[in-house]
């Protein structure tokens, strides 16, 4: 079965909804009289063996089903909601839901909160809607981690389609009810989202082998679900992918496709079967332009008759327009200044340069970044120059450049899954862009022209989740300041064949001398980028990516390239870098010495046992009067680590690491991210011993000799 019809309507099961006033979720149940009975029998899960369930009975998923949308749409509309709005019949006599009416009801509905009598009323009455949807996904999402919607006799992928109709619902829904926050409340009243994305990996076990099958590489589907949303995956999956390939080594956060084997790298001509020669640029002229710090840029002089040789001038960038390429090394332009370019490339990047400037001058890596290490390190110190001078800069991409089609949503789409999206040289080139254009089959396209307004996103979760990609890639012109935050948020899903060029690619967007970071030795590169920037997340330590290994600093990640940057706000810059380590405030617990660590197998999240469970000491040995037990759930079971009595762990230092998040505190063990201890409502510590959880406290972070180890040293000064 392909994955999109996992996202194909669903049927409806025949609740008979019509017939009662509209009235809030909690009460829908109520008003008509179900009770959930639940049946105890074996289901065969996507892949996997048959297992024993508790799940609802037909009739019971039924209720739900009409529940979680049209309850669900009542209660927040306050109104009753027609069931054509939401049910159609094909020709086939069997009645589907549809998702079709969706986007006028939104927007009708944003209307109606347009005319709210002033902003004190609908600041209530969407704080009651937010409530009202947090409810419902809260119900829903243990619904599908407990299997509970498996009933006796159901087919596997007809449940999947309910699930994840149900979740691209209440996802367009949220989006809506986060832009009308935004736009009648302000920004900062935005509620935390509800992560509607999540219900096909909880539910489906199958997923990731029919994405597969479809020709999809897994993390550009997980990429575009969790970066984008839930409809934006919808959307794609129905277009199909981008480029015909196959993926069967790539994981869930890499492509394997992409990287690029430099030893045995072979340029492309622009079609099969040429064989034409290679140019390239004088040499000299090259260093010498770069020696003055200036940029070279290059003019194809054509002769005529496709036989004929071209030639080429070396222009000094600061004297003439020219147009800065921005491409992927897998399309086959990957090359050097010694080594040049095919003449069929050379006429073709001259064409499409004169279509943009008037002397057809233009930028390229291939011909102007020399091979020679030294040259390459002046080349890689004028490249954010390059791209900011630049009038103009062009996009080439071999799935781009087939797009015919004039409709927006479909070219946002086809840039989003794009490899010249995934790589990582291309965010930098794109972001510093006075004018960033792509080259599609018949024309070239301005991104300012595809990127959808606000109120089309506001009703629309996929152009959401497509405008907040490109958005990104205007930022810097529209003068935003890039922090780390914004730069490991940014370029997570981002990858590169040389991984010692990944700070080279992101210092000229923080500010940061790309020049003096490609002299050091590539193993130092990540270090003196963070002492340069000095002011830190406090959360930076807590990113799970392997670590550095220099002394003081196996807090630091050895790379931003991997998704775990979109868990640090943005505004946290409350740590300092030092030549010794980090400073900043944490919280720290500490254990009674004498009792020791015990472990509790299978602990249920969600209806699933999720792995293994550090029980700490009771409460009364940690705080005065308190006597609750706390737990630490591990997500990976290999990260866990091994029991030793507390009394041998005290003499590192502090056990954990942790950092709060609301009354969640995230905790690192041995390096790794562990897991999450969960607080009580009030403040835990009381006793004048122990700092209080509520507390700020001053701390040094600092790690052994040993990388695996961690230590909290409490500040001889700060304390208290």
């Amino acid at each position: 079965m392909t994955s999109v019809q996992r996202f194909t309507n669903p049927k409806w099961m025949g609740y008979q909804h019509r017939g009662h006033p509209w009235t809030s979720f909690s009460n829908y149940p109520r008003q008509r009289g179900f009770t959930a009975e639940y049946i105890r029998h074996r289901i065969t899960l996507g892949d996997k063996e048959p297992v024993e369930r508790m799940t609802l009975n037909r009739d019971g998923v039924a209720f739900y089903l009409s529940w979680h949308t049209f309850g669900l749409l009542e209660a927040v509309f306050c109104r009753n909601v027609q069931e054509a709005l939401l049910l159609k019949e094909p020709a086939n006599g069997q009645v589907e839901m549809t998702l079709d009416s969706l986007k006028p009801m939104l927007q009708s509905w944003a209307v109606h909160v347009s005319e709210m009598p002033g902003r004190s009323y609908c600041h209530g009455y969407l704080d009651h809607v937010a409530a009202t949807q947090r409810h419902a996904y809260n119900q829903f999402i243990s619904l599908v981690a407990g299997d509970r919607l498996d009933y006796p006799g159901s087919d596997y992928i007809e449940i999947r389609r309910l699930m994840n109709y149900v979740a691209c619902l209440g996802e367009a829904l949220w989006v809506t009810t986060a832009g009308l926050f935004y736009r009648f409340i302000g920004p900062d009243s935005i509620p935390s989202a509800l992560s509607w994305h999540s219900v096909p990996a909880l539910g489906d076990d199958s997923l990731h082998s029919a994405v597969v099958a479809d020709g999809w590489c897994p993390s550009t589907v997980n990429y575009l679900n969790l970066s984008a949303n839930l409809s934006t995956l919808r959307l794609a999956l129905f277009h199909g992918p981008l480029y015909e390939e196959r993926h069967p080594e790539c994981s869930a956060e890499k492509c394997t496709l992409t990287q690029v084997d430099t030893e045995n790298y072979v340029v492309q001509h622009t079609s099969q079967g040429c064989g034409c020669s290679f140019v390239g640029p004088d040499i000299h002229s090259i260093t010498e332009l770069l020696g003055q710090s200036s940029i070279p840029v290059i003019r194809i002089n054509k002769g005529e008759g496709a036989d004929n040789p071209v030639s080429i001038s070396v222009l000094d960038g600061s004297s003439v327009e020219f147009v800065a390429f921005s491409h992927v090394w897998a399309d086959g332009l990957g090359s050097t200044s010694e080594v040049g370019l095919p003449i069929c490339q050379l006429r073709r990047l001259a064409d499409m340069a004169s279509n943009l400037v008037e002397d057809g001058a233009f930028w390229i890596d291939g011909l102007c970044v020399p091979e020679e290490s030294d040259l390459r390190n002046l080349a890689i110190k004028m490249m954010a120059d390059t791209y900011r001078r630049a009038k103009a800069v062009l996009v080439l991409d071999s799935g781009i450049s087939t797009i015919s089609t004039t409709d927006r949503t479909e070219i946002m789409l086809r840039v989003c899954i794009s490899r010249w999206m995934r790589r990582l040289w291309t965010f930098q080139e794109a972001v510093l862009a006075k004018e960033l254009y792509f080259k599609l089959a018949d024309r070239v396209v301005l991104i300012d022209s595809i990127i959808p307004e606000f109120k089309d996103q506001l009703v629309d979760p996929a152009l959401t989740g497509l405008g907040l990609f490109l958005a990104t890639l205007t930022a810097h012109a529209q003068n935003q300041l890039f922090n780390i935050t914004d730069v490991a948020r940014a370029i997570q899903w981002r990858d590169t064949s040389k991984k010692a060029d990944e700070t080279l690619a992101v210092a000229s967007l923080l500010n940061i001398s790309a020049f003096k970071l490609a002299c050091a030795a590539p193993d130092d590169r990540m270090r003196l980028l963070l002492l340069g920037l000095e002011n830190l997340p406090r959360g930076l330590p807590f990113m799970q990516v392997e670590k550095l290994r220099s002394p003081g600093f196996t807090w630091a990640p050895s790379t931003f390239l991997y998704p775990s940057g979109q868990s640090m706000p943005r505004l946290d810059t409350e740590a300092t870098c030092t030549p010794e380590g980090l400073m900043s405030n944490y919280y720290a617990l500490i254990f009674d010495e004498e009792r020791p660590v015990r472990w509790v197998k299978g602990v249920a999240i969600r209806g699933r046992m999720q792995g293994l469970a550090y029980e700490a000491p009771p409460a009364k040995e940690l705080v005065s009067g308190r006597k609750n037990t706390k737990r630490v759930v591990f997500k990976d079971p290999a990260t866990v680590p091994k029991p030793r009595p507390a009394a041998e762990l005290a003499k590192t230092g502090c056990e954990m690491a942790v950092r709060p998040r609301g009354n969640v505190l995230n905790v690192e063990y041995d390096g790794a991210m562990a897991g999450h201890w969960l607080l009580p409502p009030v403040p835990a510590l009381q006793d004048s011993s122990v700092p209080s959880l509520d507390s700020v406290t001053r701390y040094y972070l600092n790690y052994c000799e040993s990388p695996s180890r961690v230590r909290l040293e409490p500040d001889a000064y700060g304390l208290g």
